[in-house]
Parts: C-alpha cells; structure tokens; sequence
C-alpha cells in the first residue's frame, strides 16, 4: 500500500512539474524595435535599433531577420521573404526573453539577390526593386522556418534632418512680419523727408 501511495504522488508531482514548466512556454511571441521609426540621415543605408522579444521557447537559439511579409501571410517563405546577409542567431535565454543589438537597413536588400528592400515614404525605390515603407523584424526560435513561433516587429524608416519643427516657424512668422511692418515704416519715412 505504501509502495502505491509513492508511485502516485512522485506521478503527481512529474504532472505538477510539467505543467509548471509548460507554462511559460505558452506564451504568446511579442517584441518590440526600438527606435522605430527609425531616423537615418540622407545617404545612410544602415542603423543601429535595440530588439527586444519574449514569449520564445526557453533554452532554443534564436533567429533575428529583417522581412518584407508578415510570418501568417500564407505565401511567406523566410528564403523569399527575408533579407538574407540580415539574419543573426543571438543566444538563448532560459525564459524565452531577451535584448540583443541589431542593424537595420534602408534601400534594397543589402546582399543583392532579393528584389525588393524597406525604404522611408519619399524613398524612390531602383528599377527593378519593390519597395516597403513597413518591414519587419521577425523573431523566432529553434528554425528560421518556425512560424507558429514568429513574433513581427513592424519598423518603419524616416529621414533625420529633413524635417522643419514647427514650433520655431511658428515663432518666425511674427518675427518676420514685424520686420516688414518695420522696414514700411522706414520706407515711409524716408519719402516724407523727400517730399
């Protein structure tokens, strides 16, 4: 009786303890890119962002890409897809979660042999070459093939320096227009002494 009264509880407990380490693993993949949008200057093609991810399978490597479709979208194919000279494996974590620095890129697929390429909205895109305004950072784990694990970070790219803030126009206009009212008054001057 004692011997079955041990079997069931060591039983009990594997059950209790698979699903406590279960658990986590059920999480849903997230992430986030940061910076996004992603500023470069006129000419830059690569930035530096920080990703960040959780809910990956404890202890797997990692896969970090740069992709054109989202991981659900039923044609996507990580060969096709994915940017390939941008894939990075940073290392597992035992709880799924983790941070690694990452580079970005602007224009076409840096390695040549994908047509299309993540651009900011007034990018022109070379013949030849589809452009995106949205790409995506896909995270994944165990195989670059594993979408059922894939988290997409969508990223977007601006222009730095190109944009005028408004608050300092704001400031100019009455600066400018006092200085008309300024110099009509000394037109206005100057023919009355004239005259």
């Amino acid at each position: 009786m004692m011997k079955r009264v041990l079997a069931l509880s060591a039983v009990a407990g594997v059950l209790l303890l698979s699903l406590t380490v279960a658990a986590p693993a059920g999480a849903q993949p997230s992430g986030s890119v940061n910076p996004n949008p992603v500023a470069f200057a006129p000419g830059q093609t690569e930035a530096p962002v920080t990703v960040n991810w959780s809910g990956q399978a404890p202890n797997k490597l990692i896969y970090v890409d740069i992709c054109k479709k989202l991981s659900s979208d039923p044609t996507f194919n990580p060969g096709q897809d994915c940017a390939p000279l941008s894939s990075t494996n940073p290392f597992a974590t035992a709880t799924g979660s983790g941070t690694t620095q990452y580079t970005v890129f602007r224009g076409p697929d840096p390695s040549g042999d994908q047509p299309w390429g993540c651009f900011a909205a007034a990018d022109t895109a070379p013949a030849g070459i589809q452009k995106f305004t949205t790409c995506y950072v896909r995270v994944t784990n165990d195989s670059l093939f594993n979408n059922s694990a894939a988290a997409d970070i969508p990223f977007t790219i601006v222009e730095s320096g190109g944009v005028i803030p408004e608050a300092p126009v704001a400031i100019l206009l009455p600066v400018v227009g006092a200085l008309v009212l300024i110099g009509g008054f000394v037109f206005m001057r100057r023919q009355q002494a004239l005259a």
